[in-house]
């Protein structure tokens, strides 16, 4: 029992000093600019812990091949991500909840190892798939090992109920946020950001980028606040404000590169509402 004991505080320790700075953005041979240009531009500090429910993922896929990407918790043992952030090979994942420094350690973090086989995919996203044609299913939930501990820095993500089931958004203000460079080149930044898009219609989506296809699956934006978020980090949440209550209707995808004019794509909850409903544990 001793010597366990002495096991589990040398790995928590270890995974507590993990240095985020040094990590990469998640990428993949088959098209590394595409994903390495997906995190939020400047953006806005947001006050510390304003959003309980973001969470941030250290993924390895090989010892040379790490990368770090967003998601948010929706129930006590499930983190909502995108798919394409989990590609093979893939050796261990890690999921860090009520951070606001994502470098350092601050005690209302919570971190979880997730057995890489508690990685539920959509079943009809196209695995290994990477391309600027946008897939359609591109959702998935990761599975935590034990209930994360529900706190004033760890909440539960609100999805959309009721007649928002129906609901497209269009003209509405989202915040996009995640733990992304301030500037391309530099480190990404230590302190989650946001950014504020508008949300536009799928038919003027299509129009501005009509080399890619837009499916109903997606939602569109335009970013007015002060930088891009290009999207965000893969699997970050996309929230509406209604009522004094942040609703999570979208969130991150792999999509077209950013700062060049395009709008922001995101994947729409709505339709996986369902989906997510039978496979939150």
């Amino acid at each position: 029992m001793k010597v366990f004991a002495i096991f589990v505080l040398f790995i928590s320790v270890a995974f507590a000093y993990t240095d985020w700075s040094s990590v990469d953005q998640l990428y993949h041979p088959k098209d590394v600019r595409i994903l390495r240009e997906r995190r939020i531009h400047i953006g806005e500090p947001v006050e510390p812990h304003s959003i309980p429910y973001q969470a941030g993922t250290l993924i390895e896929h090989t010892p040379t091949m790490v990368g770090r990407s967003g998601g948010s918790l929706i129930t006590p043992r499930s983190v909502l991500v995108a798919a394409h952030c989990f590609f093979s090979p893939l050796t261990s994942v890690t999921v860090i909840l009520g951070a606001h420094y994502i470098n350092r350690i601050e005690d209302s973090q919570q971190r979880f190892y997730i057995d890489v086989e508690e990685i539920i995919r959509h079943p009809d996203y196209e695995y290994d798939t990477f391309n600027l044609d946008l897939n359609p299913n591109d959702i998935a939930i990761l599975v935590l090992p034990y209930e994360a501990i529900l706190n004033d820095y760890v909440q539960l993500a609100v999805l959309p109920t009721g007649e928002q089931t129906e609901e497209l958004f269009t003209g509405e203000l989202a915040t996009v946020s995640g733990f992304g460079r301030i500037n391309p080149g530099e480190p990404w930044t230590d302190d989650l950001r946001s950014t504020t898009n508008y949300l536009i219609e799928n038919e003027e989506c299509q129009r501005l980028l009509s080399t890619f296809t837009i499916h109903d699956s997606n939602v569109c934006a335009e970013n007015i606040g002060i930088g891009s978020s290009c999207g965000g980090d893969c699997g970050s949440p996309v929230t509406i404000l209604r009522d004094g209550v942040r609703i999570q209707i979208g969130l991150v995808p792999i999509g077209p590169p950013c700062n060049q004019g395009f709008p922001d794509l995101f994947t729409r909850v709505n339709p996986f509402l369902d989906w997510i409903l039978e496979n939150a544990v």
